[in-house]
């Protein structure tokens, strides 16, 4: 049975879709950072589970230096990779020059609706994104719904208009919770979010989102690595990371218009 994530945000108008599949290949041996030890309690499995996954990764000194915080740039890559996502066309933007390890992913975010620039011309790549931010990327890119009051914050009055709805569904989710100081619960939105904390609330967003939802459709055999699925519903934006076929890795998707049938 072929089955859609629930929660993903999908664009495109829909059709036929060739999906690439081949046997699945075994996992790799976990990977490890070598500032493991320095990673607080609670995000250590997150971090360890977005380092197997390749997701994330050291420094070139192998560290992963959890309570750094996390730029633009870096925030871009991290969503390229877990949605294997794909530069489309040029950056127009003059801070983000071609050959910077960072340019097609920022490349593949903006293509995909992920990320906008700071302005037209500027992505300030290597600026920190706050939690504010990554809220809203998170909830952006994810699709998520939802909507719960920030009023248990101390700190809600601090809260951008530009930024409260993202929160309000960020914590609805249980993606943001805040944190504890003084006997008192604060979001701090406005503060730049450290590595280990977004790579908390990335993978509670990949967690939430990981829940599969059967869907009727019908599948056919090309060849010996493609197979065509057609849905009876209208669906947006087909990619690899949104299906699974039981006994099958899904390696790549492609769209064919086909009377708004995928």
């Amino acid at each position: 049975m072929a089955k859609q994530n629930k929660g993903r945000k999908f664009f495109a108008a829909s059709a036929t879709a060739a999906l690439v599949a081949s046997a699945i290949v075994p996992v790799a041996s976990a990977a490890q950072v070598n500032d493991y030890n320095k990673i607080s309690g609670y995000a250590k499995e997150a971090v360890q589970s977005l380092v197997d996954a390749g997701v994330i990764q050291g420094d070139t000194n192998g560290n992963f230096n959890p309570l750094n915080t996390v730029t633009r740039a870096q925030a871009a890559e991290i969503f390229t990779k877990a949605l294997e996502l794909e530069a489309d066309g040029d950056v127009n933007f003059s801070d983000v020059k071609k050959g910077a390890w960072y340019y097609n992913s920022i490349a593949a975010v903006v293509a995909n609706g992920i990320f906008e620039g700071v302005s037209a011309n500027e992505f300030a790549p290597n600026k920190s994104l706050t939690r504010s931010e990554a809220a809203k990327v998170l909830v952006d890119a994810f699709g998520l719904e939802g909507s719960e009051s920030l009023s248990q914050f101390a700190d809600a009055s601090q809260v951008k208009p530009w930024a409260k709805t993202a929160l309000e569904t960020a914590v609805a989710n249980g993606i943001f919770t805040g944190s504890e100081e003084n006997g008192k619960l604060n979001l701090k939105p406005n503060a730049a979010i450290t590595r280990q904390d977004f790579a908390v609330v990335f993978a509670r967003t990949l967690d939430l989102v990981d829940t599969e939802t059967p869907v009727d459709a019908a599948i056919k055999a090309i060849n010996n690595t493609t197979v065509e699925v057609t849905f009876d519903e209208e669906v947006e934006n087909v990619q690899a990371l949104d299906f699974k076929i039981d006994g099958l890795e899904i390696k790549n998707a492609s769209v064919k218009q086909s009377n708004k049938k995928l």
